[in-house]
């Protein structure tokens, strides 16, 4: 399942705890909740509350749609 939050320009802690939520639930189902999300403020927010290591965030849909199941993504690097 692939969610595109390319749209998204804001992002606080109840909507990272849902986030969090769905990857278990989809987990849970067998499936794998892949995030899209692109280097930004909504990227930033997650790395702060040190989710980017727990979620399977990706920079591009085609890069979310196209990774084989069970592939960890690729990270982006960071720019402080």
């Amino acid at each position: 399942m692939v969610a595109d939050l390319t749209g998204t320009s804001y992002c606080d802690v109840a909507a990272a705890r849902m986030l969090l939520q769905m990857h278990h639930d989809a987990a849970i189902d067998g499936a794998q909740l892949r995030l899209v999300i692109p280097a930004g403020p909504v990227r930033r927010v997650l790395e702060l509350l040190a989710l980017d290591g727990q979620l399977d965030l990706y920079s591009g849909l085609g890069d979310a749609a196209g990774g084989p199941a069970g592939r960890r993504p690729s990270r982006l690097t960071r720019s402080w």
